[in-house]
C-alpha cells in the first residue's frame, strides 16, 4: 500500500462524520512477544479509528487516528527491551505504531474489551512448515467473494488472482474493512450483501483501490484476518456478539494502564514555558545596534541552576572513599581522558562488581552509557543499542538520580548520531513532557532541532534555535543554536544576515569555531557569495587544515580554486582544479574541476552572453557552434550535444547548420568512445540508443563497432548484430577493417553460428596486411574449428600461430601451445602433445594471472601418461596439483580429483579411489557426479561379488 493511498485513507477518516470530536487519549501501550505471534495491546479512553498495514519485510505499522500519546507511553516504548516497537506522530492527532517483527504476518486478530478499555492485537506469523510467498506489488483483482457461517463466526473469503498488500481499517466498532490495490475487474463491482446477525457487506473499487466494507448491526468485538497461500485467499472471520473472546490479560504487567507514578518527576511547567505560536520565520533584529553582545532577553528568566557534576570533578560522597575506589576510579577517568572508551567500559564493570555499595556507584553507572556514546560519536553506529541499554540499566537503578534526564538527553544524541531520528524524538519528546528544569531545556531544543535540520524541517528547526537564545541566552548551546540561525539564513540566501550571526559568533566566543570547524566552511561559503573572495579564501585553508566533515576535502579545494577565478587569477585557480582533477580522479568535485579548467582555456562565458544576446540569429548559433566546440575539445561531449541539440532538430540553414549537424555526430562518436574505454559498456549503449535518431546513418562505423562490442559484453550478440546491421567491410580503412571483420565473427560465434563465423574468418583472413591483425584472426578461426569438433582443421591454424610468437603475447602464445598438447593428445600423438604441454607450462611460469592455463596444461599433461600406460606418474602430477593449494573455487577442481580417482583404480589403490569417487559423486558437479557413481558402484559391486565362495574360480575361468 503506497503511503499516499494510506494519507488519503487517514484524511477520510479524520472528516469523517463518526470521528469522536474529543481527542482519545493512548493511555498505555504493552507488545509480548510469543513463540507464534505477538500482541500489542493498547489502553485508551475509547476504541480508536485505525488503520494497520502488514509490511513486507515483517511487522505491522498501526496508524491510530485522532489519538495522542501521553508519558507512560513514552516510559514504555524507551524501556523496551526487544527493539520491536517504536511509535510517530505523522500530525499532531495521528499516532504511527510500527511493530518491526522480522517475520511477515499471515493472521491479524482484533479483540475489544469495553470494561478495561484495552484493545488487543494478536500478530501470528507462519508456521515453520507454511512456505511464504512475496506479496505483489501492484494491482490484484478479485475473482469472487464467497460468505459462509461457522460456529460462533461469519467467514467471508475473496479469492484473488495474486498475493496482495492489504491493510485493516476501522473507523469506529460498526465500520470495519480491508482494502487491496485495484485490479482487472474478474468478479461483478460494486456488489452489496446484507449477512444475517453481521449487517451488510459492500464491495466497490476508488482511487486506484478495492475496498471490502462491513457496516455492523452491533458494534464488533472480535474480529480476525489471515492469508492462505493456498488459492490466494483473503479470509475475514467476523465473530457473533455473544462470543466472549480468551481472556489474555494474564499476558500484562501488574501496573498496566494505571496512571505514572509522579515520585521523582518534576511538575510540568505552565503554559508560558511553551513554544510561542504563530512561529516567525527569524528575528535578525536581535542583533540590530549590538553586533558584539549576546541576543536580546524579552522576558525574566530564572537563574540557572549549577550543572551536574562532569568527569573532570571529584563527587561529593557521603563516606570516605577506599584507595582501591579511588584508584579503580581514577583508572575509569584516564581511560576516558586518553580516549580509551572501550578499556574504560571494562574498567567500569569490573568498579561496578567489586564496589557495588561505592558512593561513586551511582555516577559510574551513568558513565557507561557516555563512554558507548564517546565510541558512536567516532563514527561506529553499531553502538547504538549498547549506548541505549547502558543509559536504560543506569536509570532503572537509580531513577530519581539528577543524571536521569541527561541520560535521556544523551540517547536522544546517540540515536541522532546512528541516523534513528524518530527514536531521538521519541526521547525528547519524553523530556519535554516530564522535564523542565533549565539545565535539560537548553539542550533538548537544541537536540531537537539538530534532528529537525535532519529531517529537512529547517522552520521547526529554526524554531527552536531561537527559543534557546530568547529563554537561555547565557546558556552553553546558545553559540551552537546562534550557529545554526546562521547556516538556516545562509541556506534560505540571505548571506548579509548570515554573515552579522557569524561575525558575532567570531568576536564573543572565538573558542567556538576550533571546537566545529564546519564554521569555518560556512563562513568562507557565505563569503563567497559576498564576494569577500580574500577572506573566504582564507576561511577555507582553516577549514581545510581543522577537518571540515561537511564537504570532501577536494570540493574544499576546488572552491579556493573559485576564489582565485574570481579575482581573475587564472593561473593560481589551473592549478588548484588540476591538483583536484588529478588527485582525485573519482570524486564529485572532478566534474567541476574540470568544467572550470574548460571554462578557463577556451572563454566558455563569453559564447555563452553571445548566444543569450543574440539569440537564433546567425551570430547566436555561430556563438552556440563555439561554445559546443569549447566542450568538445575539452571531452565534455555530452554538453556539446546538449548544446547543439535545438541547432540539430531543425533543419540547417546555412553553412553554421551544417557544421553543428556534423560537430554533433563527432561528438557522439567521441563520447560512445570515450563511455567504452573507460568500461562503462551501458552508457555506451545508452547514448547510442538516445542519439540514433538525431545521428542517423551518419556516424561513423567506428562508433557502431564501439556500441557493437559494448552489446556483446553485456551478454547480447543479437542486438549487437542489429546494430552493425549486414556485413559490409568495403569502404573500410585498412586498420579499421580487421576489427570490423573481429567483431562480427565474434558476434556471430556468440549467437552460436559458428559455421557463418568459419566462412567469413576464411574468406577476409587472406585480406588483411597486418600481421599482428592477421594472427587474431586466425587464432579466432583455430577457436571455431576446435569448438565445431575439427580439430584436424584447427591444428595447422594452431602450428601457424606459434611460430609467429613475437605478434602475440605471452599469455596468447600459451594458450596456443595449450591448444595444440590437446588437440596431439586427441589424435593419439603423445611425444608431440607432452613437447607442447611442456612448452605451455613454460611459458606460464608462476604468473598468477595463467594460473588457470596451467593447471589445464598440467591436466592434460597427466592425461598423455594415463594414455601410454602410466597411471603412477599422472597420479603424481595431479597429487602435486592439489599440493600447491588448488582448491574447490578452481575451475578444474572436480575434474582433477576425477582423474586422480582413475589412476588410483588403475593402480589398485582402491580405498583412496573409493574416497575420490565418493567426494565427487557428493559434491561435484552433475554430470561428473553421475560418472563417479557409477564407478564408484562399479567397484562396490566386485567387492562384494569377490566374497562369494566361488567367486576365485569364475575369476579364473
Amino acid at each position: 500500500i503506497t503511503g499516499f493511498a494510506l494519507l488519503i485513507w487517514v484524511v477520510y477518516l479524520l472528516l469523517s462524520p463518526a470521528r469522536v470530536e474529543a481527542l482519545n487519549r493512548l493511555k498505555d501501550i504493552w507488545l509480548q512477544n510469543g513463540s507464534e505471534a505477538g500482541t500489542l495491546v493498547l489502553n485508551l479512553d475509547e476504541f480508536p479509528s485505525y488503520t494497520l498495514e502488514p509490511t513486507e519485510k515483517g511487522g505491522v505499522n498501526l496508524t491510530l487516528i485522532g489519538v495522542k500519546g501521553t508519558p507512560k507511553v513514552q516510559e514504555r516504548i524507551i524501556s523496551d527491551s526487544t527493539g520491536m516497537l517504536a511509535t510517530s506522530m505523522k500530525a499532531s492527532t495521528t499516532m504511527v505504531i510500527s511493530l518491526r517483527f522480522k517475520k511477515p504476518v499471515r493472521l491479524v486478530e482484533q479483540t475489544w474489551v469495553p470494561q478495561k478499555r484495552d484493545l488487543f492485537l494478536r500478530l501470528y506469523w507462519p508456521r515453520p512448515e507454511q512456505k511464504v510467498r512475496r506479496h505483489k506489488k501492484g494491482p490484484v483483482a478479485i475473482k469472487r467473494v464467497r460468505i459462509g457461517k461457522g460456529k460462533g463466526f461469519t467467514r467471508i473469503v475473496m479469492d484473488l488472482n495474486e498475493k496482495p498488500f492489504w491493510f485493516v481499517y476501522c473507523n469506529d466498532r460498526s465500520h470495519l474493512g480491508i482494502r487491496i490495490p485495484q485490479g482487472s475487474p474478474l468478479f461483478p463491482i460494486p456488489f452489496s450483501r446484507r449477512i444475517k446477525r453481521i449487517g451488510r457487506l459492500t464491495v466497490s473499487n476508488s482511487k486506484g483501490f478495492t475496498s471490502l466494507n462491513i457496516e455492523a448491526l452491533s458494534p464488533l468485538t472480535l474480529f480476525q484476518v489471515f492469508w492462505l497461500e493456498l488459492g490466494n485467499r483473503l479470509v475475514l472471520d467476523v465473530y457473533d456478539p455473544e462470543v466472549k473472546p480468551v481472556p489474555m490479560a494474564s499476558i500484562l504487567p501488574k501496573d498496566f494502564g494505571l496512571p505514572l507514578k509522579q515520585e521523582g518527576v518534576r511538575e510540568k511547567a505552565p503554559n508560558k514555558d511553551r513554544i510561542p505560536d504563530p512561529f516567525k520565520p527569524f528575528q535578525v533584529d536581535i542583533l540590530k545596534g549590538q553586533e558584539a553582545q549576546p541576543a536580546k532577553v524579552v522576558k525574566k528568566i530564572i537563574k540557572p541552576l549549577p550543572p551536574p557534576p562532569d568527569h573532570k570533578t571529584k563527587p561529593k560522597t557521603s563516606r570516605p572513599l577506599s584507595k582501591q575506589e579511588l584508584l579503580a576510579y581514577g583508572r575509569i577517568l584516564g581511560a576516558y581522558n586518553f580516549k580509551e572508551y572501550e578499556k574504560g567500559v571494562r574498567l567500569i564493570d569490573a568498579f561496578v562488581k567489586k564496589f557495588p555499595q561505592s558512593p561513586l556507584l551511582e555516577k559510574v553507572v551513568f558513565m557507561k552509557g557516555d563512554f558507548y556514546l564517546s565510541l558512536l560519536s567516532l563514527g561506529d553506529q553499531k553502538r547504538l543499542p549498547s549506548t541505549l541499554n547502558s543509559y536504560r540499566k543506569a536509570i532503572q537503578r537509580f531513577p530519581h538520580s539528577d543524571r536521569v534526564p541527561f541520560a535521556y538527553l544523551k540517547m536522544a544524541r546517540a540515536s541522532r548520531l546512528a541516523g534513528d531520528y524518530y527514536g531521538a524524538m521519541s526521547f525528547l519528546n519524553l523530556l519535554t513532557e516530564r522535564y523542565k528544569d533549565e539545565r535539560v531545556m537548553p539542550g533538548v531544543y537544541l537536540e531537537r532541532a539538530l534532528v529537525y535540520a535532519k529531517l529537512r524541517l529547517a522552520d521547526k528547526a529554526f524554531q527552536d534555535f531561537n527559543t534557546i537564545l530568547r529563554r537561555f541566552p547565557k546558556c552553553p548551546e546558545s553559540t551552537e543554536a546562534r550557529f545554526g540561525i546562521a547556516k538556516y539564513l545562509h541556506n534560505r540566501g540571505l548571506y548579509q544576515e548570515a554573515e552579522k550571526w557569524l561575525d558575532e559568533i567570531d568576536k564573543t566566543h572565538p573558542e567556538f569555531p576550533l571546537q566545529y570547524p564546519e564554521f569555518y566552511g560556512l563562513r568562507a561559503r557565505n563569503d563567497l557569495y559576498l564576494k569577500h573572495f580574500k577572506r573566504a579564501r582564507r576561511f577555507f585553508l582553516a577549514a581545510l587544515n581543522l577537518g571540515d566533515a561537511t564537504e570532501p576535502m577536494e570540493m574544499i579545494l576546488t572552491r579556493i580554486g573559485d576564489t582565485y577565478l574570481h579575482e581573475s587569477n587564472k593561473e593560481a585557480a589551473k592549478k588548484i582544479y588540476a591538483f583536484v582533477v588529478t588527485h582525485f580522479p573519482d570524486s564529485e568535485a572532478v566534474s567541476i574541476a574540470q568544467l572550470r579548467l574548460a571554462d578557463l582555456s577556451s572563454g566558455v562565458e563569453k559564447f555563452k552572453k553571445l548566444h543569450e544576446r543574440y539569440g537564433d540569429s546567425p551570430l547566436g548559433e555561430l556563438a552556440l557552434l563555439k561554445l559546443a566546440n569549447v566542450y568538445f575539445r575539452s571531452r565534455a561531449y555530452d554538453k556539446a550535444m546538449d548544446t547543439l541539440k535545438e541547432l540539430v532538430v531543425r533543419p540547417p540553414k546555412d553553412e553554421a547548420g551544417k557544421a553543428a549537424r556534423a560537430l554533433f555526430v563527432q561528438a557522439c562518436g567521441k563520447a560512445i568512445k570515450q563511455a567504452y574505454d573507460e568500461k562503462r559498456y551501458d552508457a555506451c549503449v545508452q547514448i547510442y540508443e538516445k542519439y540514433k535518431a538525431l545521428v542517423g546513418d551518419k556516424l561513423e562505423t567506428r562508433a557502431k563497432l564501439y556500441v557493437a562490442e559494448s552489446l556483446f559484453q553485456m551478454g547480447d550478440p543479437d542486438q549487437a548484430l542489429l546494430v552493425l546491421g549486414p556485413f559490409d567491410p568495403d569502404g573500410l580503412s585498412s586498420e579499421l577493417r580487421p576489427r570490423y571483420v573481429m567483431v562480427f565473427a565474434e558476434a556471430l560465434k556468440a549467437r552460436g553460428q559458428q559455421g557463418k563465423a568459419i566462412q567469413l574468418l576464411m574468406k577476409e583472413r587472406g585480406r588483411v596486411k597486418q600481421k599482428g591483425r592477421k594472427i587474431r584472426l586466425s587464432l579466432l578461426l583455430a577457436d571455431l574449428y576446435r569448438d565445431s569438433a575439427k580439430p584436424a582443421k584447427a591444428l595447422p591454424i594452431y602450428e601457424e600461430i606459434v611460430q609467429t610468437r613475437s605478434d602475440l603475447s605471452t599469455r596468447e602464445l600459451a594458450k596456443a601451445w595449450l591448444e595444440i598438447g590437446k588437440i596431439q593428445n586427441q589424435m593419439r600423438h603423445i611425444k608431440e602433445a607432452r613437447r607442447a604441454l611442456e612448452i605451455c607450462i613454460s611459458l606460464t611460469g608462476t604468473d598468477e594471472r595463467q594460473k588457470e592455463t596451467r593447471l589445464s596444461a598440467l591436466l592434460e599433461m597427466a592425461k598423455t601418461y594415463r594414455s601410454e600406460g602410466n597411471p603412477s606418474e599422472a597420479s603424481r602430477i595431479l597429487e602435486n596439483i592439489l599440493k600447491e593449494g588448488y582448491g574447490p573455487d578452481g575451475e578444474y577442481y572436480w575434474d582433477l580429483k576425477f582423474r586422480l580417482a582413475q589412476c588410483y583404480e588403475q593402480l589398485g589403490k582402491m580405498e583412496k579411489a573409493k574416497a575420490l569417487y565418493k567426494e565427487v559423486g557428493d559434491e561435484g558437479p552433475s554430470i561428473l557426479q553421475a560418472r563417479a557413481q557409477m564407478r564408484l558402484g562399479s567397484i562396490m559391486l566386485n567387492d562384494q561379488l569377490k566374497t562369494l565362495p566361488h567367486w576365485p574360480e569364475l575369476a579364473s575361468k
